[in-house]
Formats: C-alpha cells, structure tokens, sequence
C-alpha cells in the first residue's frame, strides 16, 4: 500500500527510469529499511538521597522532598551525584544524557537543597531555570508541582521552596504578583 501511495505521486514516462524506481521499490526495498532495535544504556546507579543526607552531602528536608511514589528515597544515577559535587564545590558543569536518565534532577537537587541550606528573605529570585521550549517549562512545572504535593502530604508543612513560571503565556497580573512576591 505504500509503495502504491509513493507511486501516486508522480508518473515516469521514461521506461528506463520507471524500471530503475520499480526495481529500487520493489526488489532493493529502500522504503523499507530493516528493523532498528537500540537498548536503553543502563546508567551507573549511586547512592539514595538518604544516605546522601546521613553523610551531609544533601539537608534532610531535601531527602524528604526527593521521594518515589511509596515514599522511598530516591537512588540517583552517578551523573546526578557528579553534578550534585559540582554544584556543592560552586563549579559549572553540563550535563548530556539519554531521554528519561534524569537530566533534571542534575539542578533542581542541588538548587532545592542549596534554598533550603540558604533561605531566602523572600524579596528576590534566587535561581531561574531557563528552558527552550513552553512545552519543557509545563513538564517542569508539572514535576515541582508533583513535588510539592507530595511532600506537603506527607509532611504536613508548607512545601520550603516557591516556584513560578514566566513565559510569554504568563498574564501581566501574574508578572506584577512575581515583581512583588518573588518566587
């Protein structure tokens, strides 16, 4: 059926020409290609947020806020943990991963615990996050908001760190409650 649909598309009058794109389509297949099969890398596992925070390297409001669903500590990748030392020694570091290797948590770990060590007065903004899509800055938001919930529920207390987006969507009642409240 696609070979059909491809050839709708265009009538060759040469017959040398036609024999060459019949013979391409049906015996060389080049529409076809084989199957790829690709494994996920498996990424060097570390140490859980709680045994990070047992040996100082994360606050222990920070384990707690780092929970899978049935509330059990986070094991991070060593990745994660390379630029969690990055971030706690001040130096810059980029970070490259696979889809779903959790690239994230490389800054919001270290930005969360680093708030949390460090509270803010509340008058200015204190980190930004600058992604380039809205698409990303939803997802994000979405994890926090995730984060959030999660915690206050467990815990009880207000969640430590505030959070807002601005993108071009954010409406300019919004802006001018972040001028005056920063998050």
């Amino acid at each position: 059926d696609y070979r059909d649909f491809v050839r709708s598309f265009f009538d060759i009058a040469d017959p040398r020409a036609r024999e060459f794109v019949d013979h391409a389509l049906e015996e060389e297949r080049h529409l076809w290609p084989d199957y790829l099969l690709q494994v996920s890398p498996s990424y060097a596992r570390a140490e859980t947020v709680d045994e990070l925070s047992d040996r100082g390297a994360l606050h222990k409001k920070t384990a707690r806020i780092f929970r899978s669903s049935p509330n059990e500590p986070i094991r991070l990748y060593q990745h994660q943990l390379d630029a969690l030392g990055h971030a706690a020694n001040e130096e810059s570091y980029v970070v490259t991963s696979g889809t779903g290797s959790g690239k994230s948590l490389t800054y919001l770990l270290p930005i969360i615990d680093d708030l949390i060590r460090n509270p803010n007065s509340g008058d200015r903004v204190v980190a930004l996050i600058v992604y380039p899509m809205n698409a990303l800055v939803n997802s994000q938001l979405n994890a926090l908001i995730r984060l959030k919930e999660s915690y206050e529920a467990r815990h009880g207390p207000p969640f430590p760190v505030t959070f807002q987006k601005y993108t071009g969507d954010t409406s300019n009642s919004e802006r001018e409650a972040m001028r005056l409240h920063p998050p």
